[in-house]
């Protein structure tokens, strides 16, 4: 999924990047909690979904915010 702008609980906020649910069999193995891959033009990170706060989706005026 295409994402204009995503902010997590932290304050950390990326943008054009790319959410993708395969994360590494080892992540899944180790870690019990939900993670999700968000990729840039330079990195790749996996974190786990809770700690988004809200993002806007690319070509779309929707924006997704959590309570």
């Amino acid at each position: 999924m295409k994402v204009k702008r995503l902010v997590l609980v932290t304050g950390d906020q990326y943008e054009q990047v790319e959410l993708f649910k395969e994360v590494p069999s080892w992540i899944n193995e180790n870690v019990p909690d939900d993670f999700i891959g968000v990729k840039t033009d330079t990195f790749t990170i996996y974190i786990n979904s809770t700690m988004i706060v809200s993002l806007e989706l690319k070509d779309s005026n929707f924006t997704v915010i959590s309570s």
